[in-house]
């Protein structure tokens, strides 16, 4: 046999079918049966079917005719085909009727293809009794089926045993010759089969190929290379092979040939060719050994392939890359690659500067694991998804950093494609969190007042507008107005005003149910919007606002709370809102003349307890300042009115220091030029005050210039000499005598003979020098009790 292996074989598939001509062989096996009365047949091993057989003993047709008996053989020979294609050995058995047999396993190259049947004999006479008995149960003519069986080809067990033999080893040796036969058909059409796909290769192979001995001189060489080369083949084969294609390494010991001749099985790479004609091409190389039948080296095979377009093309791809890596590096995006599980392959600086993740901590791990929050992983599946699909994404969405914040990100995404294949993802990241915010705020205030938190006026008459076109039942509408607002900003600051502001509106919102539309209509005003509600309603709501306002000015004694209200109620659907909220306003103002008097009152006597409370630092400074000061105006002569004025401003001319700051009023040191300058606004702030209650009205001027001094270089009006009023210049002498001779925060009280000369020094300077000269010289005669009362 062949050295080659019939893939039928392994496979276990060769058919006796396929060996043998079976019109040849059954006149084979005919010839057998006529010679010696021995029946033979052909079965497959596994299904028992009979392929081939000779002529059968005419006893055995006889039971093939009847129903019963040729059941009986057919069961019989099927049992004995099946054990021997199952055990590879001959078997004999008597059959049901008498009759030998002996069946053997035909075997090719270890594979049982078939199963011959030798038989239809008998060792001894024929029990004719027996064969009676049969023809009975089988309904046969028993004198023709005795006549059958006496027939029967008798023979010794022994001599039958080499005619099984003999004939299984003649079929076997057919079967081999007929396989080796066959087997060298089919290595003679695949060699030639092989040839001509070799050299189909070598004529169309878009790459050159040629085949040069081992003296250097070329054999062959297909059309690509006469190409490639720039010379023909008539021109190089026959030349040396370094001749047509030269280079650089050609005759050194790095020479193709002489790698291959000292034993190299393959040599790859890549080189850059000169050709004749002074041009150079890039190419690829590859070069085997090409050997005859004993193995020996007799040349080798050279293919080259032109990489100069892969060459230029990777040279464009390389600074396309570095172009690319550059835009990824400085990006102002933060990017991610991923592949197809969405693990990272490269983050740029952006992203670790966005999310504080670096490379090393999330390369080659599922990404979503640490940036999607949890309320958000089914959302981030979908966008997986759709680019694992081929599709770009863009979605804006709230993302995690390291530290646990999160951030909201405007995501596109899309595939990374090679060859319309999805190999990875790239995903854009830009931090929108900020505009999101200033896009949320400007929502906001196109909604809302930015300091009350109520709706603002433009929502306001949008919301009047739509009742104009829909209305249902009753509407009521109520404006609203801070009194006093004014004196607060005066004494304490916008700053103050504004907590102001918001506490009032905090008590409308808790006045109001949270389907009434309550908004700022202006600095210091506002309305609402009550749907559905009747006058007799509305007066609940009237009188709530009343009850809150009270709650507020019990628990926030600092600044009361007075607030204007009018409203007005309609069921008439013609009546436009407009109209409704002029009449509200109308009747709001008409309480706000009748009240205004009174709230400004209590927030002026609001200023003057707490004036009062602040005091205590002094220990009855203005008690003692009024004393003073009202005596020495009478000892000096003054009017009635005079002295009027100087009682009222010995008391209040510092009720402006209700709006300065504790932090620089209560200071225990020296002030600063700045807190100095904050300190000398109680001046003006004493000044807008005392115009807002009636019985300061008229001390408003002295209150403002009590600080003034004689050379006109005090405050704030930098006024001198008489321009001063008398009795601002005698509140001053009086003011500093008692401040020098009392407790200070930042110093101790001076001795009454030290403040005389103190202000013996500043007479005509800070004070009256008149004045000062009278107050030492009665202080002096008369003694301090005479001051003092």
């Amino acid at each position: 046999m062949s050295d080659s292996h019939d893939p039928r074989i392994e496979a276990g598939l060769i058919r006796f079918d396929e060996l043998f001509d079976y019109d040849e062989l059954t006149k084979l096996m005919d010839s057998f049966f006529a010679a010696t009365g021995v029946f033979t047949g052909i079965f497959t091993p596994r299904t028992a079917e009979m392929l081939n057989s000779s002529s059968q003993a005419p006893l055995c047709s006889m039971h093939r005719l009847s129903r019963s008996a040729g059941r009986i053989c057919a069961r019989d020979v099927q049992l004995l085909v099946e054990a021997v294609a199952l055990s590879g050995a001959c078997q004999t058995r008597t059959c049901p009727h008498g009759l030998i047999h002996s069946a053997c396993p035909l075997i090719i190259e270890g594979q049982v293809i078939a199963v011959l049947l030798v038989g239809q004999v008998l060792f001894t006479d024929p029990d004719m009794v027996r064969f009676r008995l049969q023809a009975a149960d089988f309904q046969i003519d028993e004198a023709e089926y005795l006549r059958a069986a006496s027939a029967l080809k008798v023979i010794p067990e022994d001599q039958f045993q080499q005619v099984v033999d003999f004939i299984s080893q003649c079929i076997t040796l057919l079967a081999n010759d007929s396989l080796r036969h066959e087997h060298h058909l089919i290595l003679e059409r695949q060699l030639s089969a092989e040839q001509a796909r070799l050299e189909a290769i070598f004529k169309g192979s878009g790459d050159g190929m040629r085949i040069i001995g081992n003296d250097f001189i070329i054999l062959d060489q297909n059309q690509q290379m006469d190409r490639l080369s720039g010379v023909p083949k008539s021109r190089s084969v026959g030349e040396k092979c370094f001749r047509s294609f030269h280079h650089a390494f050609c005759g050194t010991d790095d020479c193709i040939m002489g790698r291959i001749l000292s034993g190299e099985e393959s040599i790859s790479l890549e080189l850059t060719k000169r050709r004749p004609d002074g041009g150079h091409v890039e190419v690829s190389l590859i070069a085997t050994p090409l050997r005859n039948e004993s193995g020996e080296i007799i040349g080798i095979i050279e293919s080259y392939r032109d990489i100069s377009d892969m060459k230029t093309l990777q040279q464009e791809l390389l600074e396309q890359k570095l172009h690319f890596e550059a835009l990824f590096q400085s990006s102002a995006d933060a990017i991610a690659s991923l592949d197809r599980q969405h693990r990272v392959i490269d983050i740029n600086p952006q992203f670790t500067k966005l999310f504080g993740y670096t490379l090393d901590e999330l390369k080659g791990r599922n990404i979503d694991d640490f940036i999607i929050p949890e309320v958000c992983v089914d959302e981030g599946r979908d966008l997986t998804r759709r680019v694992l699909l081929g599709q770009s994404v863009e979605r804006e969405a709230p993302r995690l950093t390291k530290d646990g914040s999160t951030i909201l990100v405007s995501i596109r995404g899309g595939p990374l494609q090679v060859n319309d294949e999805v190999v990875g993802v790239y995903t854009l990241y830009t931090d929108i969190t900020e505009r999101k915010r200033a896009e949320y705020r400007l929502q906001y205030l196109s909604t809302f007042d930015a300091l009350t938190e109520l709706y603002n006026r433009a929502h306001f008459e949008a919301e009047m507008t739509k009742l104009d076109l829909i209305r249902s039942g009753p509407v009521t509408i109520i404006t609203c107005d801070i009194d006093g607002l004014k004196i607060v900003n005066d004494t304490w600051g916008h700053e103050a005003g504004d907590q102001f502001l918001k506490e009032a509106a905090e008590v409308l919102r808790r006045s109001f149910r949270t389907s009434d539309q309550v908004a700022r209509v202006g600095g210091d005003e506002f309305g609402v919007i009550l749907k559905d509600t009747n006058r007799q309603a509305a007066e609940k709501v009237f009188e709530r606002i009343r009850e809150e306002i009270a709650v507020f000015n019990q628990a926030t004694p600092k600044i009361p709370l007075s607030i204007s209200v009018g409203m007005a109620t309609t069921d008439d659907p013609e009546m436009s809102t407009r109209d409704l909220f002029k009449e509200a306003d109308n009747n709001m103002y008409r309480q706000k003349l009748l009240s205004n008097s009174s709230a400004r009152s209590a927030i002026v006597q609001a200023l003057m307890t707490a004036l009062e409370a602040r005091d205590f630092i002094t220990e009855g400074h203005a008690d003692r300042m009024h004393h003073l000061a009202v005596r020495l105006g009478q000892n000096l002569g003054l009017s009635d009115r005079s002295l009027a004025d100087l009682h009222l401003l010995a008391r209040f001319h510092d009720i402006g220091k209700v709006g300065i700051p504790d932090r620089i009023l209560f200071k225990a040191g020296p002030l600063t030029p700045d807190e100095r300058a904050e300190m000398q606004r109680h001046c003006e702030i004493g000044h807008r005050i005392a115009f807002t209650a009636p019985d300061l009205v008229p001390i408003a001027g002295l209150i403002l210039k009590h600080h003034e001094w004689w050379n006109g270089k005090g405050y704030p009006l930098g006024l001198n000499g008489h321009d001063i009023p008398l009795e601002c210049r005698l509140l001053a002498i009086v003011d500093a005598y008692d401040a020098m001779t009392n407790d200070r925060p930042y110093r101790k009280a001076m001795a009454h003979d030290e403040a005389l000369t103190e202000l013996h020094r500043c007479a005509g300077i800070q004070f009256d020098p008149d004045l000062t000269a009278a107050f030492i010289k009665q202080v002096t005669e008369n003694g301090r009790s005479n001051l003092d009362g």
